[in-house]
């Protein structure tokens, strides 16, 4: 395998500036990682910092696992959070489509999705 193509070490690609990288590239993660769920909330602080650094607000948080029966399956044993950006929401009055645009692989099996926000999040 030449270098080109070899994928980032752990260390390269669990760093802030590259986890940034792959949502705003909407890329395929490189595999799996060793990080702790406390190691895993601080990257996404420092990716926060670096978010709103380039002018991004947060809006609120999606909180994910939220379903106790699915648990076990995923070794995850209470929700998950993440802060939303102003650059991620997508408002529309009354009905609207939204185009994911390449963010979802098969493998994460997404339910489809449609939202409207009658009004807009508050800081």
């Amino acid at each position: 395998m030449n270098s080109s193509s070899a994928l980032p070490s752990p260390a390269d690609w669990q760093q802030p500036s590259r986890l940034l990288r792959h949502s705003d590239e909407a890329s395929y993660w490189p595999g799996p990682t060793d990080l702790s769920l406390a190691a895993a909330y601080q990257r996404q602080l420092e990716v926060r910092a670096l978010r709103v650094a380039r002018g991004e607000q947060p809006r609120g948080f999606k909180i994910g696992f939220t379903n106790r029966g699915i648990w076990s399956r995923y070794q995850v044993f209470a929700p998950i959070w993440g802060s939303i950006y102003d650059s991620t929401l997508v408002f529309c009055a009354g009905e609207g489509t939204l185009d994911l645009g390449g963010r979802w692989s098969r493998a994460s099996s997404p339910k489809r999705s449609s939202a409207c926000a009658r009004r807009r999040l508050r800081t």
